[in-house]
């Protein structure tokens, strides 16, 4: 590729100019594929498939407004900005009403449409969305808050992707930047629902994705360890003792279920068949687990809990990502490159370590290798999903797109961004 990202990194109070070249190289790629009908903007899901578009923040067009917001910010260019706001006017333009709140019908795994509340599937992560464009989109920000808070709208699920935990984080988000305190109500209501969703064991609790799901999940996405990360959230806004305890009841149960390892800590995808895989990122791997410590950190002070988000980084270290691994498979930030790329980037500033910035311009470096030229710009052809390993589309969005790719060198080049559910 044309530029070396060598010095690419987060150790500059101004924007790295490199990374934000490259970032502005993924804005041309989504800028080519982008739909334009009247004032309003969407991007597709993959491009050149008969994909819907998609209303999503894991892989729709909220994702892609978020990083043309950011890069707006980054660099000035009112281009940028313009598509912003067209593509939020958009997903508003979707919005179904009810007085002050407002929701989002979304296309489901079964390919129905569904009023979904999650945070990466549905109105949760688009309330987030709103609340981080600001000024006049707070309204439809209120709007999903004010839909969220009314009732137990995660259904049965429990997880940080599409259930109960992910719904409280944008609450309790919500709740403190618009200065109210019905949202975090909300929030309390998801996180005593979880408390009842727990599954005591003898060394602590665990979640289950569901009452009726088999498998049992102990990392971020859909397990234990994001459930027990937003009952620390709560902790913190709340300073109910109930959500703290149940938070470090399932870091116990955590610890009790991590295989004895020299090479740092990890846990495996699933049981009851999946014991022997493992994952190393945001997903189901410790480069999202290590957030439940960091939270932990935060709120007793424990010097443990630090202590074990560096024993994820070890792992994620020794495991030799960006090299090809059963648990590391794409460049998305659910599951691969950009999203590890975050986790190392968020450990540099928090503890200053030059071995994380290092780590970090690894996977900027193996991103920069790994790109296809888009004509123009920058995309990445790359398979969601393990289990389908030729099943390969280049997607615009945000967990599994060019978007949070973008996302990740802009956060490379000193921009700070925050989702609901990270606590750096």
């Amino acid at each position: 590729m044309a530029i070396v990202l060598a010095g690419c990194g987060p150790q500059r109070a101004e924007p790295d100019g490199r990374c934000v070249a490259r970032a502005e190289e993924v804005a041309a790629w989504l800028k080519s594929v982008a739909v334009n009908e009247g004032d309003v903007t969407f991007w597709p899901v993959a491009p050149g498939r008969q994909d819907a578009p998609g209303l999503s923040l894991y892989g729709g067009t909220p994702g892609v407004v978020l990083f043309f917001h950011e890069l707006h910010r980054t660099t000035g260019r009112d281009d940028y900005r313009v598509l912003a706001e067209r593509g939020a006017r958009w997903v508003a333009s979707r919005a179904a009403t009810d007085g002050a709140a407002m929701h989002w019908i979304v296309e489901g795994d079964d390919g129905k449409p569904a009023a979904d509340a999650g945070l990466y599937t549905g109105t949760a992560g688009i309330g987030w969305m709103f609340l981080q464009l600001g000024g006049e989109w707070r309204r439809q920000a209120r709007g999903a808050a004010e839909w969220l808070s009314k009732d137990a709208r995660w259904g049965i699920v429990n997880d940080v992707v599409s259930g109960a935990a992910g719904v409280g984080l944008f609450l309790v988000r919500a709740s403190h930047e618009l200065r109210e305190p019905r949202y975090l109500d909300g929030a309390r209501a998801a996180g005593d629902w979880l408390l009842s969703e727990a599954i005591r064991e003898k060394s602590g609790l665990r979640w289950k994705l569901s009452r009726d799901f088999a498998r049992v999940y102990p990392n971020f996405s859909h397990g234990t360890a994001g459930v027990a990360f937003f009952l620390a959230v709560l902790y913190a806004r709340t300073k109910d003792e109930r959500y703290l305890r149940a938070a470090l009841d399932g870091a116990a149960w955590l610890e009790s279920v991590r295989p004895p390892t020299d090479a740092g800590a990890a846990w495996y995808r699933h049981e009851p068949d999946a014991r022997e895989l493992y994952y190393v990122g945001w997903c189901h791997g410790p480069a999202g687990t290590a957030r439940l410590f960091r939270q932990l950190h935060r709120v007793t002070g424990d010097a443990t809990w630090s202590s074990m988000e560096r024993e994820c980084a070890r792992w994620v270290l020794n495991c030799g990502a960006p090299k090809p691994l059963p648990g590391f498979w794409n460049v998305s930030v659910c599951c691969g490159t950009a999203g590890v790329g975050e986790f190392f980037v968020d450990l540099f500033h928090t503890t200053r370590d030059d071995e994380y910035r290092a780590r970090a311009r690894v996977m900027a470096e193996h991103l920069d290798a790994t790109a296809a030229p888009g004509a123009p710009g920058l995309k990445w052809v790359q398979a969601e999903h393990r289990v389908k390993p030729d099943d390969v589309r280049a997607q615009t969005g945000y967990m599994q797109g060019a978007a949070g790719i973008g996302l990740f060198f802009l956060k490379m080049s000193g921009r700070r961004f925050t989702p609901p559910d990270s606590p750096y």
